[in-house]
């Protein structure tokens, strides 16, 4: 364990590369040909989650940044850091959803109006993504909600497997499938191409014990589960962005007409809103208000100026450390005996003391005293060598000083192996 994170040195001098130039069409108006769309934003806290009907029809390609910090990019610092793992995250998710529905769109005529079931089959393999289609969707009712908002009650045609199953084995059928859960994603393609996001607020598979000789009394009263009438089944929905006034538009729209046309409510399985949308949503968040620990060490900008000695960038000690100068910590609370052992950034203990008075080995000893005296410290080694066990004792020596250093919360994100520790100030 070094003092220090060390810059990368070459044994032999690197391999060189032909210089080539770079041309990277920036997002949204710092395009020279303009915005690709509606939804194509210079700053991601104007981008929409889900993609819009715009975006679905744009026919340029959208804006990727690289990772790599030569690729050219109109943001600095911890802004280009947040900024590329929005885009990119957003492409991985929303993206699918984009591409799926342009295809779907863009084989209107074969997938949605057509009745070749070959051609079906085959344009949907080439389709990269899993999607299930319910067809001839005509919006029945609107009504509201006090928690949930809208709910709109949408009605469609019975799979065709389905319609000529007797109503106990219909039934079954929706309680066993795994089609329409609470929660799931679908998109709602109207007879214009446009395209709403909804959430399944609720599905029944059967409203009530019925039987064959009350369907033509249950069906003077409308459609009102998945599986009681063998031609149509209903689902609730809510909007995604209920207070978005397109949307709530559309479906206006759409509850006005009184036959069922050729719109469509395409399903994503497998692919969760909730998986992905409160990521995405606190990245926007930060990249108003980057306030993130470490923000110059993961995104350094360019007037960041580090102190190196021999090739070495020197990291500070923590800032609870070097509020107060002279402060010692503590550190009997991790010793075997109570020996009143001391730590300070100008008198660290020794290796040899912590090795003799406490339970931890010579390089976990290296360990806690690195991760004491820098702001941030990168412990590593393979499975069972004490890395979080260190870890351990790094939070007992914070929470036995917790009042001499007037710290706050101490957050621990601990994933399989790595562990990143965090400590907040009052």
């Amino acid at each position: 364990m070094g003092d220090a994170i060390p810059s990368v040195a070459y044994d032999v001098a690197p391999t060189s590369f032909p210089m080539f130039q770079m041309h990277v069409d920036p997002p949204g108006d710092l395009s020279i040909k303009g915005p690709r769309h509606d939804n194509d934003k210079a700053s991601i806290e104007d981008i929409q989650i889900l993609p819009t009907t715009s975006e679905i029809k744009g026919n340029r390609s959208e804006y990727l940044p690289l990772k790599s910090k030569d690729f050219p990019h109109h943001e600095k610092g911890i802004h280009r850091l947040l900024d590329t793992q929005f885009r990119l995250l957003r492409e991985d998710t929303a993206g699918q959803l984009r591409d799926a529905v342009c295809a779907l769109v863009g084989r209107w005529e074969v997938l949605v109006k057509g009745t070749d079931k070959n051609a079906k089959r085959k344009f949907l393999r080439q389709i990269d993504a899993k999607i299930s289609i319910f067809d001839r969707v005509k919006v029945s009712q609107l009504r509201f909600d006090r928690r949930k908002g809208m709910v709109i009650d949408a009605s469609f045609a019975q799979p065709e497997r389905v319609t000529k199953m007797k109503l106990r084995d219909r039934a079954d059928w929706w309680r066993d499938s795994r089609d329409l859960h609470h929660g799931s994603l679908v998109a709602l393609i109207d007879d214009t191409m446009e395209t709403t996001f909804l959430l399944v607020a609720d599905r029944v598979a059967i409203k009530q014990k019925r039987t064959e000789q009350s369907m033509d009394e249950f069906r003077k009263q409308g459609i009102k589960d998945l599986a009681g009438d063998p031609n149509r089944a209903l689902v609730s929905l809510t909007l995604v962005t209920p207070n978005s006034m397109l949307d709530q538009a559309r479906i206006m729209t759409l509850v006005q007409q009184t036959t069922p046309g050729t719109a469509v409510l395409v399903e994503f399985p497998g692919m969760l809103y909730t998986t992905f949308e409160p990521v995405l949503s606190c990245l926007k968040t930060l990249h108003k208000q980057p306030t993130l620990p470490f923000t110059n060490w993961l995104a350094p900008a360019a007037e960041t100026q580090y102190t190196v000695t021999n090739g070495v960038v020197e990291v500070p000690p923590p800032l609870y450390l070097s509020r107060l100068a002279g402060l010692e910590l503590d550190l009997s609370c991790i010793t075997n005996d109570g020996y009143p052992l001391r730590f300070s950034v100008q008198r660290p203990v020794t290796v040899e003391q912590l090795e003799q008075h406490t339970t931890l080995d010579h390089g976990q000893c290296e360990s806690l005293i690195m991760s004491l005296k820098h702001e941030l410290a990168l412990v590593q080694g393979p499975p069972g060598t004490g890395k979080s066990y260190v870890g351990h004792k790094l939070v007992q020596v914070l929470l036995a000083n917790r009042d001499l250093l007037k710290i706050g919360p101490i957050i621990c994100v601990w994933f399989v192996f790595p562990l990143l520790l965090w400590v907040d100030g009052f």
